[in-house]
């Protein structure tokens, strides 16, 4: 055969090969478009990934795919690809500055990240307070980050935390048992969220060791979006959250051998027309502080409190007050007394998303919540704290670059006497040692 014939020949081959080869590409990006658009989003990864692979230096599926990642987890994942899009086209999307500056914040560059909601905001004029709320983020848990810590934070390891969320931690007063809430059950998928249906769990602590994570009870889980909320220090009684009507509060309650059937916390707790998302009970069980965005309140989820009489029966609740509530959301109250209150928020300053907090009450008046700062708070998600009774360490739950993959179980240790108790054996936090303190 010629050689021109067969160069010719290899020439048709490679277009041939091309085409094939480019069609199944351009299918597979459309897909991972739709995939995205139906925010399925470790479907399109996949398929993202792929077509970078194949192609490093498209811009396009570099793109869709970090914000696959910040749409979804593991959200410090989006920056290298975000940054290839820089390198090769950084004008294919008007917003990249800001997904750029969300990224290195996420990823705690905090300079980098002021550098891009600068840049951002000059070209985004509606985006100026949005910008600017985020840059005081940034200036402000690069404070916290060189501030010195007396924490350490431990990731629980699996089987307690999985590839799933799995958070509000419950412990009784011994820690021999955790109850928590996880959606790691595939076959209890909400079509219509997007995501897995919650269970309520438990694991046991035998010779230092967590068994596996059982399905509580059958009185507990409905298959549905079920979450617990709070456990009594004796481990026999137990809050639970139910997307009933608006979303109520449940109590239900161990007899040694099963939980009973949850009974709903009635109506001065749960507002008809409202949502009541997690709450907790004093010490001496006579306050019930709770979340609620009921329309007398200053923005999203309000915390509330109510009291129960000598009978048994509930008073009105009532609203915590503008130094704890905010236009943004308060939810998860954990009281150590009646005096002391932990909570998260995403309405106070913080370093992004929402942050636990602490407040105190003096002479029947909540203080100025105070940030517990970096290492426990990050731009993140943390939530659901719980103290433990000896006050030197306690478990929440957050989102972390080391972690499992979605929210996952924390336990912080504090490293020095920093917490105190006063003449009536209450638990102080003294606030020279707390970090985060302002």
């Amino acid at each position: 055969m010629p050689k021109s014939l067969i160069l010719l020949t290899l020439a048709m081959l490679w277009s041939s090969h091309h085409f094939v080869l480019a069609q199944p590409k351009n299918n597979r990006f459309r897909q991972a478009d739709k995939l995205y658009k139906r925010e399925e989003y470790s479907k399109a990864i996949v398929l993202y990934n792929q077509l970078i692979e194949e192609n490093p230096n498209d811009a396009k599926p570099h793109l869709k795919l970090g914000l696959s990642y910040l749409a979804s987890t593991p959200k410090h994942a989006a920056l290298p690809h975000l940054e290839k899009v820089k390198q090769i086209n950084p004008r294919i999307n008007k917003d990249l500055h800001y997904y750029l500056a969300t990224s290195y914040q996420i990823n705690l560059k905090f300079k980098e990240a002021i550098e891009h909601y600068n840049a951002y905001k000059k070209k985004a004029k509606s985006m100026r307070d949005l910008c600017d709320h985020k840059i005081d983020e940034c200036h402000r848990a690069e404070a916290f980050l060189n501030q010195e810590t007396n924490y350490t934070i431990e990731i629980l390891p699996a089987p307690i935390n999985s590839i799933y969320d799995d958070y509000a931690p419950l412990f009784n007063a011994r820690e021999d048992e955790l109850i928590f809430t996880s959606a790691r059950d595939s076959a209890l998928y909400d079509a219509k969220a997007k995501i897995l249906f919650e269970e309520v769990f438990v694991t046991k602590m035998i010779d230092q060791v967590w068994t596996p994570p059982k399905p509580l009870s059958g009185n507990i889980n409905k298959q549905n979006h079920d979450a617990a909320s709070f456990v009594s220090q004796d481990g026999k009684m137990m809050v639970l959250y139910y997307p009933d009507g608006n979303g109520d509060l449940y109590q239900s309650f161990y007899d040694g051998n099963d939980w009973s059937q949850p009974n709903n916390m009635g109506k001065f707790i749960n507002d008809p027309l409202s949502s009541e998302t997690s709450g907790c009970f004093t010490p001496d069980g006579k306050k019930f502080y709770f979340a609620s965005d009921r329309p007398d309140g200053f923005g999203g989820l309000d915390l509330y409190v109510a009291e129960i009489n000598q009978f048994g029966e509930w008073g009105n609740a009532e609203n915590l007050g503008p130094n704890v509530n905010t236009a943004g959301d308060e939810d998860a109250p954990f009281m150590v007394n009646d005096s002391l209150l932990y909570f998260s928020s995403n309405g106070h300053p913080g370093l992004g998303n929402y942050d636990i907090f602490k407040v105190e009450r003096v002479k029947k008046k909540w203080q100025k919540p105070v940030n517990l700062g970096y290492p426990i708070n990050t731009p993140e998600y943390e939530n659901f704290f719980h103290l433990a009774p000896d006050g030197k360490h306690g478990y929440f739950s957050s989102v972390r670059k080391e972690g499992f993959g979605r929210t996952d179980i924390c336990k912080f240790i504090l490293q020095d006497g920093s917490i105190k108790r006063d003449e009536n054996d209450n638990l102080l936090v003294n606030p020279e040692k707390v970090k985060g303190k302002d």
